[in-house]
């Protein structure tokens, strides 16, 4: 890449970091045509389609990233991580989890992997494959037991065998870990009402009103991401 065309890369990555994801667009399709070849270009489009909830063409530019940074794990994975969330949200889940173990397999022990098998547990358990779901939770929580999501998804995977106690238990460490966890505060009241304590429901459920304040669940969906699906760089 000659030194212009890093000048402009550089420059849409500087407008994706600051949320103008159009034009964050426009510069990765004005080196794509001096480029078409460039990975990174490829890249920074499929991370300013996937923000623009354009997923089929976030799916087609991380194909292109994977085409051409076939040297390059590191960016293979995170074209990977991009292409399940995008593949997740147009709920083609058994392609999503295809792409999230790719990525499990070139990524490091950390953040982005933990992602990875969180997500790849919540696809797992959509196509019902559950006791899968739940070895995927289980290792996410080994990875980062201080993610609330995967112990939302743990406890998901839990419910789905029936083992509705060790759910509660699962989505009470999710809440301990973020009280103001939409999905996970809404399915602890449920969970209780279903195993018959009501009284322990009914506390639960003022304990939630207490901590949202009459936040409705619009606005936690701004804060959480739409579905509780997280960017892959958090």
């Amino acid at each position: 890449m000659t030194n212009d065309l890093s000048t402009h890369l550089q420059a849409g990555i500087s407008r994706f970091e600051r949320g103008r994801y159009r034009e964050a667009l426009l510069a990765a399709n004005i080196l794509l045509a001096a480029a078409p070849e460039d990975p990174h270009a490829w890249e920074l489009r499929c991370e300013a389609l996937t923000r623009l909830l354009r997923f089929e063409e976030a799916v087609e530019a991380a194909a292109q990233v994977e085409r051409f940074a076939s040297d390059n794990p590191e960016q293979i994975a995170t074209a990977l991580r991009y292409k399940g969330f995008a593949l997740q949200r147009l709920k083609r889940y058994a392609e999503a989890a295809t792409a999230y173990w790719g990525a499990i397999e070139c990524t490091p022990a950390g953040a982005d992997q933990t992602y990875a098998w969180t997500n790849l547990s919540a696809c797992l358990l959509r196509l019902k494959r559950t006791p899968e779901a739940l070895e995927a939770s289980q290792q996410a929580i080994a990875g980062d037991a201080t993610d609330p999501q995967a112990w939302m998804c743990h406890a998901g995977s839990l419910e789905a065998l029936g083992r509705r106690r060790q759910a509660v238990d699962a989505l009470e460490r999710a809440i301990a870990l973020d009280p103001y966890h939409p999905d996970a505060t809404l399915a602890w009241v449920g969970a209780l009402l279903y195993l018959g304590r009501l009284r322990s429901a009914w506390r639960a459920f003022g304990e939630v009103r207490a901590r949202w304040g009459g936040i409705t669940t619009r606005r936690n969906e701004r804060r959480y991401g739409p579905a509780s699906l997280y960017n892959p760089h958090r």
